[in-house]
């Protein structure tokens, strides 16, 4: 499956909301759904907010969503590059704020 598919079935799972349930709320057809799942369709941005709204998304996770949804949107070579990136062990994070004046 599609890793943006996989996150969102993950984050219905978590809900207890089947993929039909689900578009009902986002005002969609399941087979829309299931398309942009799949990778078959990208996510619209327009409807980043009713999809994190019904999934009811807050904070950290919210951004994490969008970012998500996003990448969705990007030529497939940026995207995959962003994958294997995500992949690579021991990557970089963020420094530490520095505390002297």
């Amino acid at each position: 499956m599609y890793p943006f598919g996989a996150y969102v079935t993950t984050l219905l799972a978590k809900r207890g909301l089947t993929q039909t349930a689900f578009a009902h709320r986002v005002g969609m057809t399941q087979p829309h759904v299931a398309q942009v799942l799949g990778g078959r369709w990208p996510m619209r941005v327009v409807r980043i907010d009713t999809w994190s709204d019904a999934l009811g998304l807050t904070g950290t996770e919210r951004r994490r969503f969008r970012i998500e949804a996003l990448l969705t949107r990007c030529p497939e070579e940026i995207r995959d590059y962003v994958l294997a990136l995500r992949a690579r062990p021991g990557r970089a994070k963020k420094p530490a704020a520095s505390t002297t004046h």
